[in-house]
């Protein structure tokens, strides 16, 4: 009997274009403890997953007509190095102070704060956020989508550890 192959029907999954985007954060969620590995091995570090609606709509599918969604995940630390600390320099034009790294901030007063993502597509064709920059004062976008999406609770099911610290209490708003 013939071993027959045959395209199986699934489709590529929809992916917004590549370039600058009007947007609007819609999460912050604490992922835990997540093991990574990079140039110098194998660690350990907290990490939290930004996600952002942007202005361009899905097309197709069972959300067709929703706005795109996009994440990054960073480093939950503000170190002056850090992608965190640099994405929310450039997104508020403002430098952070000692200060504002020593006591931190409240990453969930980004939730509804507008901001433009450029989007680059991977050679392996995936779409990455590039680069966060200040909104356009014609973006008035909000937020859409109200509950987490099922794969964040999944990243959080995979962290190595409970070892999601408590965040400064902060009653003033996110300092930008």
């Amino acid at each position: 009997m013939a071993i027959v192959a045959k395209d199986s029907g699934t489709s590529q999954r929809e992916k917004p274009t590549a370039g600058m985007h009007d947007a609007v954060c819609v999460f912050v969620e604490d992922i835990g403890l997540q093991k990574t590995t990079g140039q110098y091995g194998e660690k350990i570090q907290h990490k939290i997953v930004i996600c952002w609606e942007i202005d361009e709509k899905l097309k197709d599918g069972k959300y067709a007509g929703q706005p795109f969604m996009v994440s990054n995940r960073y480093t939950l630390t503000l170190f002056e190095k850090g992608n965190l600390c640099k994405v929310l320099e450039a997104w508020f034009s403002k430098k952070l102070t000692d200060e504002q790294r020593e006591n931190g901030i409240d990453l969930e007063k980004l939730i509804g704060k507008t901001c433009t993502l450029n989007l680059i597509e991977s050679a392996q064709g995936y779409i990455n956020v590039g680069g966060v920059a200040p909104a356009h004062p014609s973006n008035k976008l909000t937020p859409v989508c109200t509950s987490v999406p099922e794969w964040i609770g999944k990243l959080l099911s995979e962290a190595v550890a409970d070892g999601a610290t408590e965040p400064n209490e902060s009653t003033e708003n996110i300092p930008f």
